[in-house]
Parts: structure tokens; C-alpha cells; sequence
């Protein structure tokens, strides 16, 4: 993927994040349920929603952190610019959203998401670099 793509799909993925975590839950309700009943069934209905709930956070940004890394084209500040979106989200739900409870928890689950991808995204990076020996024979 070259970068301008995932920075293009950054964005489109961040219009997504801000209706879930900005609107209303009501708006988002498809994605809770579906979040609920993935889990339910993955789990054979073992998991609380609170914990469906945490891995939903973290799920939510595992894209925005592997994108993010594509695009920038470097892991850490993909996860640096993950954990400050996330804050900023919080923060905007406890100032202009006041039918949302933000809590730190969100932030470092959020985060938590962020790094998979951004770590995934560093790994198929790695992966995907020409061998010296590669480079070698193209010169």
C-alpha cells in the first residue's frame, strides 16, 4: 500500500472513529451490537459486556495505528499520534458530548489498539524491504 493511499484511508477510518466515539451511542448502536455479538458468540457468551466493551476500544484503533504507520511510514509516531487522538476524543466527550463518560481506561485501551496495528504495520514494513542482496542486483 503506498503511503498517500493509507493516509487517505486515515482519514476516511477517522470520520468513522469520531461517529462512534463523538455522536451519541445511539448512532453508533450497529457497531455495539455487532461488537456484542461477535464477542458472544466467540466467547460462547462467557464475556461481560465490559469486557466485549474493552476489547472493542482496543479493536477501534488496531486500523487507525496500522494505517497511521503505513502512512507515516514509521511505527512510534503512528502510536504517538493513536494515544493523542484517543485523549482528544475523551476530552471532547467530557466537554461537548455530555451523553458519553470518558475514562482513561479508554485512552490506554485505545492505545493498546493503536500499537497492534502500528507494531503490524512495522512488521509487514520490515518484511516487505528489499534485501541487500535485492538492491544489489537492480543497480
Amino acid at each position: 500500500m503506498h503511503r498517500p493511499v493509507a493516509l487517505v484511508l486515515v482519514a476516511l477510518y477517522s470520520l468513522l472513529v469520531v461517529h462512534l466515539t463523538l455522536t451519541d451511542p445511539s448512532q453508533g448502536s450497529w457497531a455495539f451490537d455487532l461488537a456484542d455479538r461477535v464477542a458472544t458468540r466467540v466467547s460462547g457468551g462467557r464475556l461481560t459486556w465490559t469486557e466485549t466493551e474493552v476489547l472493542a476500544n482496543v479493536a477501534l484503533f488496531v486500523p487507525l495505528g496500522f494505517l497511521l504507520a503505513i502512512g507515516l511510514g514509521r511505527v512510534w509516531p503512528a502510536v504517538t499520534l493513536c494515544l493523542l487522538a484517543s485523549a482528544l476524543v475523551e476530552y471532547a466527550q467530557l466537554r461537548v458530548v455530555t451523553s458519553r463518560v470518558p475514562t482513561i481506561d479508554d485512552v490506554v485501551h485505545n492505545t493498546m489498539g493503536g500499537v497492534i496495528g502500528a507494531l503490524l504495520a512495522g512488521v509487514l514494513m520490515v518484511a516487505a524491504r528489499p534485501t541487500p542482496r535485492a538492491v544489489r542486483s537492480r543497480t
